[in-house]
C-alpha cells in the first residue's frame, strides 16, 4: 500500500496519464459471438440472434493455436479463457494448473478472419429479426455491428456444426457429390438459437455480396490475427500475474474494415 504522499499523488498522475493516453482507443469485439437469452443494462432478452460473414482466409490458412478454458457455474462466465503460453514460447500457468483441475478444458481452436456484414437480433420465436445496432463514440449515430471479427472454430460444442460446414465447403464431399470450393466466394449466415449454455447454431450457404473495395485492400496479414488473439485472450505465463481476459481488444483509430456498406438480406 502507498502511504508516502508524494508517492500517492505520483500514482495518480500516472493513472490519470494513462487515462489520457487511453481515450484514443477504440474498443472492438474481436471474435463472432452469438448470443440468446438474458442481456445486459436492460435491454430485452433474445431467442434467436445470426450474422451473416465472409471468410478473408481459405480455411486450410486459419491460425492453429491451443487455447485453455474453464466455466465458472456459480460466477456464470469463463474464469479462464486464454491462449496456451507456449504458443508464445512460455511455460504455461494454465497447463500446471490442469493437472489437478479438471474443469480445465485444453483444445485446439482455428482461428479464421472474416468480415462481419450485420447481425440480427430475435425477440420472440417466429418473431421479426432486427438489425443490432450501437452508437459510434464518434458521430454519436446508431450504425450496424459490422466489422473485423475472428470466427474461432472447434472440434466440440455449440460451433462443432459450424466447423464441420465449412470443413465440407472447403474440402468437398465425394460420398454427397459436392466438390471443394473457396470458402471465400461466398457468404455464410450464423443462426444460433436455444440458450446460452445449451444453444444451437445453423449455417446457410448464400450467393456472395459485392465487396467493399476498401474491405478487400485491406485484408490483414497472419501477424495481425496473432495480435488479436493473444490481446483478446492473452496467455497465463507460469510466475507472472494472470492478465484479466477480455473479449475486445484496443484498435488505434478504427478498423480498417468497419466501413459503411449496404447489409446483405438475411
Amino acid at each position: 500500500m502507498v502511504t508516502d504522499v508524494n508517492d500517492v499523488l505520483a500514482a495518480m498522475d500516472e493513472e490519470k496519464q494513462q487515462l489520457d493516453e487511453n481515450r484514443g482507443t477504440i474498443w472492438k469485439p474481436v471474435f463472432v459471438q452469438l448470443r440468446v437469452g438474458a442481456k445486459k443494462n436492460g435491454q430485452p432478452a433474445t431467442v434467436g440472434q445470426k450474422a451473416v460473414i465472409r471468410a478473408l482466409w481459405p480455411l486450410n490458412e486459419a491460425l492453429l493455436m491451443t487455447v485453455h478454458t474453464k466455466f465458472s457455474n456459480s460466477e456464470n462466465k469463463y474464469v479462464i479463457n486464454s491462449v496456451c503460453a507456449q504458443e508464445v514460447g512460455k511455460p504455461c500457468a494454465v497447463c500446471e494448473q490442469s493437472k489437478t483441475d479438471g474443469d480445465i478444458k485444453t483444445q485446439k481452436s482455428l482461428m479464421l478472419p472474416v468480415h462481419l456484414y450485420a447481425m440480427k437480433d430475435q425477440f420472440e420465436n417466429n418473431g421479426d429479426w432486427f438489425v443490432l445496432k450501437y452508437t459510434d463514440k464518434e458521430t454519436n449515430q446508431e450504425v450496424p455491428v459490422r466489422g473485423l471479427r475472428i470466427l474461432e472454430l472447434q472440434n466440440s460444442g455449440a460451433i462443432e456444426p459450424v466447423f464441420r460446414s465449412i470443413r465440407k465447403i472447403h474440402s468437398g464431399d465425394p460420398d454427397e457429390d459436392v466438390k471443394p470450393r473457396d470458402i471465400r466466394s461466398l457468404d455464410l449466415v450464423l443462426e444460433c438459437h436455444g440458450t446460452q449454455k445449451k444453444k444451437s447454431i445453423a449455417v446457410e450457404k448464400k450467393d456472395p455480396t459485392t465487396m467493399h473495395p476498401e474491405i478487400r485492400a485491406a485484408i490483414p496479414g497472419r501477424d495481425v490475427i496473432w495480435d488479436m488473439v493473444l490481446e483478446a485472450r492473452p496467455p497465463q505465463v507460469a510466475g507472472k500475474v494472470a492478465t484479466t481476459q477480455t473479449a475486445s481488444a484496443p484498435l488505434q483509430g478504427g478498423n480498417p474494415l468497419d466501413v459503411v456498406e449496404s447489409i446483405p438480406d438475411f
